[in-house]
């Protein structure tokens, strides 16, 4: 199975979405409803700059087509801390939230859902 940008980020926002059960952090609701993809017929975040941003660096570090599962999960991990540090409303424990929710085994299910 090969992940595109798209589906990386729709799994990594269903796994925030679902962390925020346990983490009531606001940095990590602020996250979630900036890249809520479904706020906006046409756009694919409710704030164009967290797909943009995603979308960006997603395609700087891999060549066009999809990634594995681990890659894209990696990637996720590694684009979540980055959020934190370079946003002071987005710091939260993201990375640990996202774990949380997004094992392997849960993120390769939900990947193949998409």
């Amino acid at each position: 199975m090969e992940v595109a940008a798209h589906d990386a980020f729709m799994a990594m926002y269903y796994a925030l979405e679902a962390a925020t059960d346990e983490y009531t952090d606001p940095g990590l609701k602020t996250l979630v409803e900036d890249a809520d993809p479904f706020v906006w017929k046409d756009r694919l975040s409710a704030d164009p700059a967290v797909w943009a941003e995603f979308s960006k660096e997603f395609s700087e570090n891999y060549e066009e087509g999809g990634v594995s599962p681990e890659e894209a999960r990696s990637f996720c991990r590694h684009w979540l801390a980055k959020q934190g540090q370079k946003h002071e409303f987005y710091q939260a424990p993201l990375v640990e939230a996202f774990d949380s929710v997004a094992t392997p085994q849960d993120w390769e299910a939900v990947l193949a859902e998409l």
